[in-house]
């Protein structure tokens, strides 16, 4: 049942990107886009979790894994914050940022990442 239920799945997303109507394409792309960035976050947070509680939590108090865990999402959005901050050229002179800010297609590779990378991180978070 679970193969079959697979194989329809996949013939389903296959007819829906190849639908005549750009709009249905591009609504398939999106949906797909962001149930991949989904499960993506979701194993990365969880590898970086068992690591955590495999090399710092193992035999820890109660108090100690509270501090630990709040350290851990503290981290994420931290990394969160750092990340956009640096792809939105926050870190960066004001001639540079400009320079970019002008060019068209400067400011569409400058969108495309915070995009990846907002997604990415803030699922994590």
């Amino acid at each position: 049942a679970t193969l079959l239920g697979s194989i329809a799945i996949v013939m389903m997303l296959y007819y829906l990107v190849n639908w005549p109507d750009p709009d249905i394409r591009r609504y398939s792309y999106e949906v797909i886009s962001s149930t991949v960035s989904i499960f993506c976050a979701v194993l990365l947070f969880q590898t970086c979790n068992d690591m955590v509680e495999l090399y710092v939590l193992d035999g820890a108090g109660i108090e100690v894994k509270v501090v630990v865990n709040f350290l851990h999402q503290m981290m994420w959005y931290c990394m969160l914050q750092v990340a956009l901050a640096t792809l939105s050229c926050q870190f960066k002179k004001n001639e540079v940022k400009q320079e970019i800010m002008d060019s068209e297609e400067d400011m569409e590779v400058v969108e495309i990442n915070m995009k990846c990378w907002g997604v990415l991180l803030a699922q994590m978070t």
